[in-house]
């Protein structure tokens, strides 16, 4: 994949990312879960997404 498109990706995820409401807007338990699940995720998501990048650019990825 061209690292252009790693890019793409991970700004598109950064940005759905910032627009999860704040704990502070939630008054449920649940949602604030919910929202907490979510980010962790896509954290995880972008940490993952720049190891295959880095992989990607040594070549070791067709």
């Amino acid at each position: 994949m061209d690292p252009v498109q790693y890019e793409k990706i991970a700004d598109q995820l950064m940005q759905f990312r910032c627009k999860l409401p704040k704990d502070d807007h939630l008054t449920c338990k649940q949602a604030q879960g919910e929202v907490y699940r979510m980010k962790n995720q896509i954290d995880r998501l972008l940490f993952r997404l720049d190891k295959l990048a880095s992989l990607d650019n040594r070549g070791w990825i067709r």
